[in-house]
């Protein structure tokens, strides 16, 4: 790493860090709030290129930081029917706000898992459904503005890593359950706090 890009880095480092003590105090916003949510994802090798997925949001924000817990619903069919999944993600979330609007993040969930495979196809006629619970990761991007006093609307963009461990497939097949989301939330505040 050069001198220069050294200084360049550190000039951009604080002013992120002036920019997040700025918004603290210049874009204030406190609230707890709960509310439904609605996207699509795509998974790489999901028979519909385009997902549903639904879900039940819980956020807190204070200031430039904020934390949300959810549960979701997600229906997946791989390989032409081979296999079918159907998952229930619980997922907490930690934010940071450089932007009154903007928020960055990430998070873990804990899925509940349900795969039913195939038994029609001779290779899987032995294979028993599955129910089962794995961890994910995911990173969130995404930005909210206030409808009213008592609601908010957030539009985000998130990339989640979950390994559903399918178990051998014809061909030796291997299907990746990563996506890509963009999801809408509607979210209610639980009593009056600060306004922008």
């Amino acid at each position: 790493m050069t001198k220069a890009f050294q200084v360049l880095a550190s000039k951009y480092f604080y002013l992120f860090i002036f920019l997040c003590i700025s918004a603290a105090s210049l874009h204030a916003q406190k609230y707890l709030a709960a509310g439904p949510g609605f996207g699509y994802y795509n998974s790489p090798d999901t028979d519909s290129k385009m997902n549903d997925v639904i879900k039940v949001r819980g956020k807190f924000r204070h200031n430039i930081f904020g934390f949300e817990a959810s549960i979701g619903y997600k229906n997946e069919m791989y390989d032409n029917e081979t296999v079918w999944v159907r998952s229930w993600p619980v997922q907490a979330s930690a934010f940071l706000y450089p932007l009154s609007f903007l928020y960055l993040g990430g998070g873990a969930g804990l899925y509940d898992i349900y795969i039913d495979y195939n038994q029609s196809i001779p290779e899987l006629a032995l294979y028993e459904n599955e129910s089962k619970k794995n961890i994910g990761t995911h990173f969130i991007l995404g930005v909210e503005r206030r409808l009213s006093r008592t609601s908010l609307l957030s539009l985000e963009i998130s990339k989640s890593w979950i390994d559903y461990k399918f178990r051998k497939l014809p061909g030796g097949l291997e299907l990746d359950a990563n996506s890509l989301a963009v999801e809408a939330t509607l979210l209610f505040q639980l009593g009056v706090g600060e306004e922008e």
